[in-house]
């Protein structure tokens, strides 16, 4: 469940650091598609799991790859609050 979550987390900051440094507002069917791909890859990975755990050496495989895949989000969460606290600092700035 982690590691779908991580997944999810991991999809949606990509997105938003792309509409961050861009910044485009995606129009509806964007996000539409946007929405439907990740479901997509959701689906894929959600099968791709169950299947994996039907083997023995799952509690390893999973332990990888969540090492692996905090490796790769830790990263990009402290960007990703970094840009946040800019965009809050901004924020503050332009009200005051």
């Amino acid at each position: 469940m982690k590691v779908l979550a991580l997944a999810v987390l991991l999809i949606a900051v990509s997105g938003l650091e792309a509409g961050v440094v861009k910044r485009e507002v995606p129009n509806r069917d964007q996000l539409a598609q946007m929405f439907q791909s990740w479901a997509e890859i959701i689906k894929s990975s959600t099968q791709d799991w169950v299947s994996k755990a039907q083997t023995q050496d799952l509690q390893s495989q999973v332990g990888a790859y969540y090492e692996q895949t905090k490796a790769q989000v830790e990263p990009i969460m402290s960007e990703l609050e970094k840009c946040l606290k800019d965009i809050i600092e901004s924020t503050r700035k332009a009200i005051a």
